[in-house]
């Protein structure tokens, strides 16, 4: 996706021609934006100007079906800056990461007239100072791991957003993937460094 002047755009990956218009606001400068992986929504950071100064505000929803959808949703979040979001792979969770070291996690719930709705489920308050400088799912959602500046690795199991272990790396981590069978988790570091865990051995009981 692209977003520009306003416009943000959904294109097609088999000749990159744009296909749908998905939401139009002037007030927004850029947006920062992530899919999730069926498709169905997206989920982005708008920065709107005020004083002259760009600041990332509240994330917002956009469901992707429908055409000119000029009103995302407005995640119920406390007014902060927030730097990313990402869509657990199943897309029910997204993670919400703050500039106070905080990731927020919203949880796509039916209410009871069979609307869609996100809502606050938890939050993981990352020590003050260690900044979350990486965020990543398993591929099957059952973990969550975020990295930080000062290389420390927390991860979380999703069934009850417990956290199960932590390493000190002692460098600053830029990534972090998950194996395919979500055993161990690659973290590389700024420079040419990268290193592994294996998440099932380290397991907390």
């Amino acid at each position: 996706m692209s977003f520009r002047r306003g416009l943000i755009q959904k294109w097609n990956t088999q000749d990159w021609t744009g296909v749908q218009k998905v939401a139009r606001d002037a007030k927004y400068r850029r947006i920062s934006i992530t899919l999730a992986p069926d498709g169905s929504y997206a989920a982005g950071i708008p920065h709107v100007v005020e004083r002259g100064v760009e600041t990332p505000v509240v994330p917002v929803i956009w469901k992707l079906d429908v055409i000119e959808d000029k009103n995302p949703t407005k995640l119920n979040l406390p007014k902060k800056n927030y730097h990313s979001v990402l869509f657990s792979p199943d897309g029910n969770f997204l993670a919400c990461r703050s500039s106070d070291d905080v990731v927020t996690i919203m949880h796509k719930v039916k209410n009871r007239w069979g609307k869609i709705e996100w809502r606050q489920l938890t939050e993981l308050i990352i020590h003050r100072g260690d900044h979350i400088s990486s965020m990543s799912f398993s591929s099957d959602g059952s973990y969550f791991a975020c990295g930080t500046s000062e290389g420390v690795v927390r991860v979380y199991a999703t069934n009850g957003w417990k956290e199960i272990t932590r390493y000190t790396l002692r460098n600053k981590i830029s990534s972090m993937a998950f194996s395919s069978d979500n055993r161990y988790l690659a973290v590389g570091f700024s420079g040419d460094k990268a290193s592994g865990i294996d998440v099932r051995r380290v397991e907390r009981k």
